[in-house]
Formats: structure tokens, C-alpha cells, sequence
């Protein structure tokens, strides 16, 4: 909670001009609700409105109060404005009224685009030529990067306005994944830039379904406990445990894994089109002899 008092007075050829001002700001519930009063001279105007910032970044104002001239009689007025944080831009619509005189309402997008050798992607608006980290997540998009943008759909994202010649953390939403995409390595990384650089960070994820399996071998065996179940890319979905039992994740229908023990051992997994529900038995093939 706040309040602040002030008060001016100017003076210019023999004229004073006096100005007394009130803010005052309370939290309420997920908002904030304020309060402004000026005085001049004769005039006083005076404001009430309600600020809050939703979950997903965005933010809006409501505002409503009255105003009288010296020699003019009490008039209303109200505003209001919203702010949306997009993946690709930020998009500010406001609107504004004043009774017998005016009304105006105005939309403004701020946004820009960065490309480089590593790829490109549309981004909110930041200063011309500052500072800024492109994140790849490997071709995988939706993935959420910091608090409110998310990796298009080539697996690109770019942070605006980066501190120059300070760490900086770069980081994956882990909090907000969507339930088919998780990480596969550390989801936060450190950087010190230099003014006006791009920055570049690659993090490990990977997308697709999880499943329960017990793997078999041709002759009815299981791989050895701790083989390492991978996909096209070689990134590890899974180690075998006891049994052939295996928590896989991020698969996709008909794809093939390959499982691998000790050097040269191997076989491979056939993902069905339709992935079911529960535990499933997959026979892994083992190249012949």
C-alpha cells in the first residue's frame, strides 16, 4: 500500500499558479486498486481505477472519475487500456472518453524479427539493436522460454532487451510444459553479452507421448538393466530396469527406437500407430549374426 502527497506553486509575471496532488494505491485480491486527485487553482480532477496482471503476461487499466474547470460544471471521464505480451509481438489497445468534449481509441503493435546462421523468429518489441538471446529447442515449438513467449514453429524463440555485460539466466518454463514435451537436459543457462550481440542457446527437449513397456528380445529375454532406449536423433527416452521394464518418453506413432548395451549390442523397437493406454510390450529385433 502507498499514498503520496505533493504539492507545487509556479509563479510567472506576477501570477501564481498553486497544484496539490493525492496518489494512493491498495492491493486488492490479484489487483490493485488507486486513487488520483489534482487541484489547480480552481480545477480539480479525481480518478479511481483498478490495474491487473493476468497469468499469461497480459495486463489491463480501468479508470473513472470526474473533472471541474473554474468556470466550467463537473464533467465524467473514463479510460481504459489493455497490454497482451505475444510470442511475436505485443499488441496495446486503449480507449478514452470525456463526457461533451471527446472520445478516441488507438491500437499499437511492437514487435521484431531476428535472424541468424542458428534461425529466425518473429519477437515482442525491444530497443533497436539491443541486446538479445535466440533459443532453439531442436525443432520442437510451443515450448514456453522464460515467463511468456513460447519457440515458433521451426523451434525458435528470441528474448528482447538482454542486459549487456552483466549474467544473465536464460530459461525454460519447466513450470508450464505442455504434457507432451519435457526436457532432456539442463533447462537454464548463463550468459554474459556484449552490447548489441545475439546470443545463442540450444536446450534438449523432446516431444511425443509417454508409455509403460516391457521390452523382449527374440528369444523372449529382456536387454540388460541400464541399456539405453534412443531415437532417430540419439537422444535417450529411456533406461531399462529389471525385467524389460521401461519408462519411455517423448515417442511418437511408427516411429523406431533403438535400444544399445555395451559396445555393439543393439535391437530395435517398432512404435504402433496407435499408442494405447497402460503397459505395453514392445519385442526390440536384434540384427542378425
Amino acid at each position: 500500500m502507498s499514498a503520496t502527497v505533493s504539492a507545487a506553486r509556479s509563479e510567472y509575471n506576477g501570477r501564481k499558479d498553486d497544484a496539490g496532488y493525492l496518489n494512493i494505491s491498495v492491493p486488492f485480491g490479484s489487483g490493485t486498486i488507486s486513487y488520483n486527485g489534482v487541484i489547480a487553482n480552481d480545477s480539480y480532477a479525481q480518478t479511481t481505477g483498478w490495474y491487473q496482471r493476468l497469468n499469461n503476461g497480459d495486463s489491463y487499466r480501468l479508470q473513472a472519475g470526474t473533472r471541474n474547470g473554474r468556470n466550467d460544471s463537473m464533467s465524467t471521464q473514463a479510460s481504459a487500456y489493455y497490454m497482451h505480451n505475444g510470442d511475436t509481438a505485443d499488441l496495446t489497445t486503449t480507449i478514452s472518453w470525456v463526457q461533451d468534449s471527446y472520445s478516441s481509441a488507438g491500437i499499437a503493435l511492437s514487435g521484431g524479427m531476428t535472424a541468424s546462421t542458428e534461425g529466425a523468429a518473429l519477437h515482442p518489441g525491444g530497443i533497436r539493436g539491443g541486446t538479445r538471446m535466440m533459443v532453439s529447442t531442436d525443432g520442437v515449438s510451443g515450448v514456453p522460454v522464460e515467463k511468456y513467449e513460447h519457440t515458433n514453429r521451426y523451434g525458435i524463440a528470441v528474448v528482447p532487451d538482454i542486459s549487456s555485460y552483466y549474467r544473465v539466466t536464460t530459461s525454460l518454463d519447466v513450470n508450464n510444459l505442455p504434457d507432451d514435451i519435457e526436457t532432456s537436459g539442463s533447462a537454464i543457462s548463463e550468459a554474459v553479452l556484449t552490447e548489441g550481440a545475439i546470443g545463442f542457446r540450444r536446450f534438449e527437449v523432446i516431444k511425443g507421448e509417454k508409455i509403460i513397456a516391457v521390452i523382449n528380445l527374440n528369444d523372449g529375454s529382456h536387454p540388460p538393466f541400464g541399456a539405453s532406449v534412443r531415437n532417430a536423433q540419439n537422444k535417450e527416452l529411456g533406461i531399462v530396469s529389471e525385467g524389460g521394464l521401461t519408462w519411455i518418453s517423448g515417442i511418437n506413432p511408427n516411429e523406431t527406437l533403438s535400444v544399445n548395451w555395451g559396445s555393439s549390442s543393439s535391437c530395435k523397437i517398432q512404435i504402433p500407430e496407435m499408442i494405447p493406454q497402460g503397459q505395453l510390450l514392445l519385442p526390440c529385433v536384434q540384427k542378425p549374426e
